[in-house]
């Protein structure tokens, strides 16, 4: 029963193999398949994921059960797939409180964007545009006036994402705050090297994976919430490209925004029978 529902793949049948799965897992804990029915109670969520800037309720619960299989069967043969699934999901949550951030430095309102970035920095480190997030954060530590700060932000772009596109402009700032210019170690080369290519696949998989429910439209633009005359204090911004804001409230790196659609599913794939 609880397959027939997932693969009926609407909302209300999704809720339905969510129940399923769990009353499978009370049952029968011990079960070879304990563990492929924890997954796809974390896979009824991610299907169920709504726009980021929107409800990220689906994705929240999403992470809580995919970290429940990690932590709970940790010789699973399906725990490389629940990580994958995990950085997909949390990347959808970074990218919602990212964009929040981004529209509070378009507003100059630094303290809030400062506070948005820095959530991004702690809770969620293999964000795929951390050079970005490190580089506004530092941008707006300067124009808040806290020079210090801003500069331990600009280092860690150079320390730590050597080969991002914000390396050179956080090296400028650095100079101009007479500050040292940090080497990044052979090590850490060597991780921003196999960064980049695990951005490019992190990234694949969370649009790959949000794939047959009807399409869902996902505007990350300052104007997402325009359609019906509503502009709230959390609304999904432009995408800010780490300039200074000037006085109009616009970047000079310019706000580049972008629009796409997130069909929530995945692929079919062969799945193991739950009686």
């Amino acid at each position: 029963m609880a397959e027939s529902f997932f693969r009926e793949n609407s909302s209300a049948s999704l809720s339905q193999a969510e129940n399923e799965f769990k009353d499978y897992i009370t049952f029968f804990p011990t079960s070879d398949l304990a563990d492929d029915a924890q997954l796809k109670v974390g896979m009824t969520h991610i299907r169920r994921i709504e726009k980021h800037d929107r409800d990220n309720t689906q994705a929240r619960l999403a992470e809580i059960e995919l970290k429940t299989m990690i932590d709970t069967y940790p010789d699973s043969n399906l725990l490389d797939e629940a990580k994958r699934d995990l950085r997909a999901v949390q990347e959808v949550l970074a990218d919602g409180v990212y964009s929040v951030g981004n529209f509070y430095m378009l507003h100059r309102n630094y303290a809030a964007a400062i506070s948005r970035y820095k959530e991004v920095a702690t809770k969620y480190p293999d964000y795929s545009k951390m050079p970005t997030t490190l580089f506004n954060l530092a941008e707006g530590l300067r124009h808040a006036g806290n020079d210090a700060e801003a500069a331990i932000y600009y280092a860690r772009i150079v320390t730590e994402h050597p080969l991002s596109d914000r390396a050179d402009d956080a090296k400028q700032h650095l100079t101009a705050l007479n500050q040292p210019i940090p080497e990044p170690s052979p090590v850490a080369l060597a991780r921003a090297q196999q960064a980049s290519h695990d951005d490019k696949n992190i990234l694949g998989k969370m649009f790959g994976m949000f794939k047959s429910r009807p399409p869902v439209p996902t505007e990350t633009t300052a104007a997402s919430s325009a359609d019906d005359g509503s502009s709230t204090a959390d609304a999904a911004p432009a995408p800010v490209r780490g300039g200074t804001v000037g006085a109009a409230g616009a970047s000079s790196g310019g706000a580049a925004g972008t629009s796409f659609s997130i069909d929530v599913d995945r692929p079919p794939q062969p799945v193991k029978k739950l009686r």
